[in-house]
This record gives structure tokens, C-alpha cells and sequence, in this order.
């Protein structure tokens, strides 16, 4: 199981449906990567990353710091969307999203990023929709989640299993 190859060197892991609109209503229809981000940006708040493509757990992918700002690594997948969301703690229930970073008790923070060759774009969740997520003994993390994103009128929304990634970082694209 994905869980168990968390540990297992490079992989790609996770999965679910999506149907998400990203900054300027570009289509997020598929999951091809889930994963529970070891190195997040708050300590004690769980990130989950959601990528459209198959976005490897190793060396050519998460594992490497600054892994979304070096387009030759990613090139080969490129243009690729992802979701980051970020819980406010480390236990299972229903969280409000929030425009702030990083979430309050009871929230959760989304952004959104496009990565093109020639550049990228970013948008933050709007203070409206929820995500459930359920954490598991195994550390993965089913989430279901509804959102709008910042400068889209259209409800996101999906629902994955994201699988542990040893050694990986979450985005700071646009920290």
C-alpha cells in the first residue's frame, strides 16, 4: 500500500478526484500525486500537497528543497497545478478556510500554483468552505474539501488520500 512505501525510497503516492479552478479558471481535474509534507511551514499543522501530475516522493521531486522553484527538475512534467492546504492541527474534524497564514484553531489555509516554463501564478483560499480530514494511525490523511480560490468565482472542490513523504517540503513558492 502507498503507506507503506512512504519509507520505501521514490515513489508516487496518493489519490482522489478533483474538480478544482485555480486562479484564472484553469481546469484541475485529476490527482496525480497526494502526499502529507514532512517539513511544512508551522510545526504542528499538517500540509497536504495535491498535484494534477505524477510528482515523485524522492530526489526528483518533493524531497529536494526548493523543489518548486527549479523548473529543470520539474520541466518534464510541466505545465503542472498543485494545491497545498495546510490544517491547523494535527487531528481529524472539520476545519473553516481562512485567508490567513498561518490557519487559527478550527482552520485551514489553501493555496493554489500553476508552474509553466515561463513562469507561474498563486492564489490564496477566500475565507469560505471547509475541509474534513481524517487522520489516520497509518499517517495518511483522507480530506474532502470545498473552496473558492482568490480571483475565481467557482467552487473547488475534491476528495484524496494523501500518503506520508519522508523528507519532504512543502511549497514556498510565494513565502
Amino acid at each position: 500500500d502507498d503507506a507503506a512505501l512512504a519509507d520505501a525510497g521514490p515513489f508516487v503516492g496518493g489519490s482522489g478526484t478533483a474538480a478544482v479552478t485555480g486562479c484564472q479558471g484553469q481546469p484541475f481535474n485529476s490527482v496525480g500525486a497526494a502526499y502529507v509534507v514532512e517539513h511544512g511551514h508551522t510545526t504542528g499543522q499538517p500540509e497536504i500537497l495535491l498535484f494534477d501530475k505524477p510528482v515523485e516522493c524522492g530526489p526528483a521531486g518533493i524531497t529536494t528543497l526548493g523543489w518548486d522553484t527549479d523548473n529543470a527538475l520539474l520541466g518534464p512534467l510541466l505545465p503542472m497545478q498543485w494545491i497545498g492546504i495546510q490544517l491547523s492541527a494535527a487531528a481529524s474534524g472539520t476545519y473553516s478556510f481562512t485567508f490567513v497564514s498561518p490557519p487559527a484553531v478550527g482552520q485551514a489555509f489553501a493555496t493554489y500554483y500553476e508552474l509553466h516554463d515561463t513562469g507561474s501564478q498563486a492564489c490564496i483560499s477566500q475565507m469560505n468552505g471547509t475541509t474534513t480530514a481524517t487522520l489516520n494511525a497509518s499517517g495518511t490523511i483522507d480530506l474532502s474539501f470545498s473552496l473558492m480560490f482568490a480571483a475565481s468565482p467557482a467552487i473547488s472542490t475534491g476528495s484524496v488520500t494523501a500518503v506520508p513523504c519522508a523528507g519532504s517540503y512543502a511549497s514556498h513558492r510565494n513565502d
